[in-house]
């Protein structure tokens, strides 16, 4: 029986739950400002005044009211933080 949903894919290509197949790359997720401070082992407030200076992670806006970062720009973020010890 044939659905207007189907995709045509066969049962060994059909996403798995959460979105994903099998054989891709983790999701890229949009998560909160808190969940991100934390994440990153840094108070919200030390988040709020980075993104206020421009030293933060850029922003996604979901919405009118839902902002947040995705783990990408987080990742890139922390990997611009990151100092070499032996050049200070």
């Amino acid at each position: 029986m044939s659905s207007i949903l189907s995709t045509g894919a066969s049962d060994s290509e059909t996403p798995k739950a959460g979105g994903r197949s099998s054989d891709t790359a983790p999701l890229n997720r949009v998560r909160s400002l808190a969940e991100t401070a934390k994440i990153a082992g840094i108070s919200l407030p030390t988040l709020r005044r980075r993104l206020a200076d421009g030293s933060g992670p850029k922003l996604t806006r979901m919405s009118t009211r839902r902002v947040g970062v995705t783990d990408n720009h987080r990742d890139e973020w922390l990997d611009a933080c990151a100092v070499d010890p032996e050049a200070s």
